[in-house]
This record gives structure tokens, sequence and C-alpha cells, in this order.
């Protein structure tokens, strides 16, 4: 979230007050996540400023999991990447991706066991024998083409929509509150 002019906001032009539950609620999911996370993180790659965006693309692709699928543990991000992501579920990709990035981010702030962030590798990651380079600028595409398909399939299955509107309360139940 960002507050700006004591308004708070839910995406970078989105207010928490105009969330539009009824309609544009999946739109309005894309642009937070493309807003806050993934287009700087395209930025930031394009800049070299490597581990700043890896960072923000393993955000994204986690709080894009977490609304996916609505599970909170680790099993959201290896069905994600097992599902989304190729090049991570050969081997042992899916398990150093979850430990070495996503956990070691989350958990220590930093990219654990020699694993890294490159943008010299030519796709989004490569196991190195006991290591995972991560490519942040083609993670952050693939997360950005999972995101517009789950947006289209949100607005064909009202359903789903209405079971991402209530994950949605839910989860900023506070930010809606106040």
């Amino acid at each position: 979230m960002s507050r700006v002019a004591e308004q708070l906001y839910f995406a970078p032009s989105v207010r928490f007050a105009d969330l539009d539950w009824a309609e544009r609620l999946p739109t309005q999911l894309q642009q937070r996540i493309a807003g806050f996370y993934l287009n700087p993180a395209i930025k930031l790659a394009k800049t070299r400023h490597v581990f700043a965006s890896g960072i923000l693309a393993v955000c994204a692709m986690d709080a894009l999991a977490l609304f996916m699928t609505g599970s909170t543990s680790n099993a959201r991000i290896t069905a994600f990447c097992r599902k989304y992501i190729p090049e991570l579920a050969a081997g042992h990709g899916v398990e150093m991706f979850c430990d070495h990035f996503r956990n070691g981010l989350v958990h220590e702030a930093r990219v654990k066991d020699g694993s890294e962030f490159s943008l010299d590798i030519n796709h989004i990651a490569e196991v190195r024998h006991n290591y995972l380079v991560v490519n942040p600028l083609l993670l952050s595409m693939r997360v950005g083409d999972v995101l517009k398909d789950y947006v289209v399939a949100l607005y064909h299955d009202p359903a789903a929509k209405i079971a991402l509107a209530k994950k949605l309360k839910r989860t900023f139940r506070y930010e809606l509150e106040h």
C-alpha cells in the first residue's frame, strides 16, 4: 500500500475507496501487482539493479500465487512454479527456488546457498550443480503473462471472481475498515 494526501492506495492509481467489487476487481488486482511489483521490477532489471528487481519479481509471484490458490504455505509457490515456469519444474529447481529465493529473501533478506539473480542467462532459471540462477527480468515478464491470463479467466468465471473478492476482503480487512 501507499498513502498519498491522506488516501490509501490499493494499486498505484486505485484507492481502496474506489475498489469495484462487482466489475473491475480483476483489472484492479492486475494494476496492483503490475504497478507495485512487476513494472518496477522490469525497470530495475533494465537498469541492472538485479537484486532489487529479483526481490520484487519473487514478491509478485508470491502475491499472485496467494490469490490464485489461497494457500498460505510454500505449496503455493511450488505449485505455481510447476504449472507456469517449466525451467523451475525440472529436478530440484522448485525446491531450491522456494528455499534459496522465496524463503531466503522473506526470512533472511538474502538469496541463500550460492544461488543468484543474473541477467546473463537467456531463460528464467538454470540449475547449476547445487545452486540456482534466476533471471529477474524474464521471471517478471513470465509472472506478468500469468497475471494477464488469470485476469482474463476471472472475467469468464463469475464464481472465481466472487472468491477473489472474498480473499481480498479478508486480506485487506484492516485497510478497508480504516
